[in-house]
């Protein structure tokens, strides 16, 4: 009886994997969806957010742009104290097959980076509503960096790529639109103290996020 149940469980699981990659395909080279621009370019991102301020902004060569197909991105370095943090933020007008969010467990490690612990928590960022975040620690040679970010579509946020997905493919049939956003910040730990060092992006990310929130759409 048990094994008859997880056949039936296992039979269930695949038709809705092969009913899923029938649907992705469906919406990436046949429907139509509505290109969703940004409430304001990200050039105009401020240059100051608290007390912390622009140290540098970086672009991407020609092959990362082919490659991302990104519709519009910062890419900057803020600093307060003796710490910089690194800001990036992509956004797509529509996700289709080639232009789409690329998630940082792929990224990272093509780029030489090693994951060290990741995890998915609650952070309550001063008088703002909790918000789930993908943490995680990556090292390169001798040097580790915290990463926190998360996926935005349309006001919900999202820190699996899978749900990513679903969420797409559910917008672009009962909304015609699959704009999404990704927002990442790292920041070196160079006192190899990862608390404090998380502590730093927190206070960041403080300022930030309601900044974020009024360049993304609904």
């Amino acid at each position: 009886m048990e094994q008859s149940k997880n056949r039936m469980t296992s039979w269930r699981f695949y038709v809705c994997c092969i009913l899923l990659v029938i649907t992705g395909i469906y919406i990436n080279y046949y429907l139509d969806v509505e290109a969703v621009p940004l409430k304001k370019p990200l050039a105009e991102f401020p240059a100051k957010l608290g007390n912390w301020t622009t140290l540098k902004d970086h672009f991407f060569d020609e092959e990362t742009l082919d490659n991302l197909r990104v519709d519009d991105y910062i890419f900057r370095s803020y600093v307060y104290k003796d710490r910089s943090i690194l800001l990036y933020i992509g956004y797509y007008r529509t996700q289709r097959e080639g232009a789409q969010i690329h998630s940082p467990k792929h990224c990272l490690p093509g780029s030489g980076w090693f994951q060290l612990e990741e995890r998915v928590r609650s952070v309550q960022l001063g008088k703002l509503a909790p918000q789930k975040i993908v943490e995680a620690v990556y090292q390169k040679d001798s040097d580790k960096t915290v990463f926190l970010y998360w996926y935005d579509m349309q006001g919900k946020k999202l820190t699996n790529q899978y749900m990513l997905k679903l969420g797409m493919i559910y917008n672009s049939i009962l909304h015609n639109r699959s704009d999404a956003a990704f927002i990442r910040v790292s920041i070196p730990d160079t006192n190899d103290n990862l608390n404090e060092t998380i502590s730093y992006a927190e206070d960041f990310l403080e300022k930030a996020i309601p900044i974020i929130e009024s360049f993304l759409t609904q």
